[in-house]
């Protein structure tokens, strides 16, 4: 099964896993890494390193950072050439949960793909849905 590892600001991948299992229940082989302010890099770089070979049972690891150019991105780029990892930036909900939902039935750089194109398609503004649906009378 390939792994998955939320690695954010904060709390901010911490409480995705949790949202998502408030929705779909427990998640094996799922992790969140916290980086936390006044980490030092090394210690942030050996808790991502320490995720990803606690959940790489030979089909690699996904990790969905916040954003790119953060410090969790950053520093999952760093590993990334010491194991069979996929990053993808800009993680949110829908791309957590859909990624632990069809994970067994791709390859690792597939997922990484779906995911990516998922999760764009999941940032939506609700007025244009409305508007779509309802037309006029929604005062679009």
């Amino acid at each position: 099964m390939i792994g998955i590892v939320v690695a954010a600001h904060l709390g901010y991948g911490l409480e995705m896993v949790r949202a998502a299992e408030g929705i779909v229940g427990r998640l094996d082989g799922v992790k969140a890494v916290v980086f936390n302010y006044g980490v030092s890099l090394e210690e942030a770089r050996n808790a991502l390193v320490e995720a990803v070979d606690s959940l790489d049972t030979g089909e690699g690891v996904l990790i969905l950072t916040d954003m790119f150019g953060g410090t969790p991105n950053n520093v999952a780029l760093r590993i990334i050439r010491d194991t069979n990892i996929e990053i993808v930036a800009g993680a949110n909900l829908p791309m957590l949960l859909k990624a632990q939902a069809i994970r067994h039935q791709m390859a690792l750089p597939e997922l990484a793909q779906f995911i990516s194109e998922y999760g764009s398609k999941q940032i939506l503004y609700a007025k244009d849905i409305l508007c779509a649906v309802k037309g006029k009378e929604a005062k679009c």
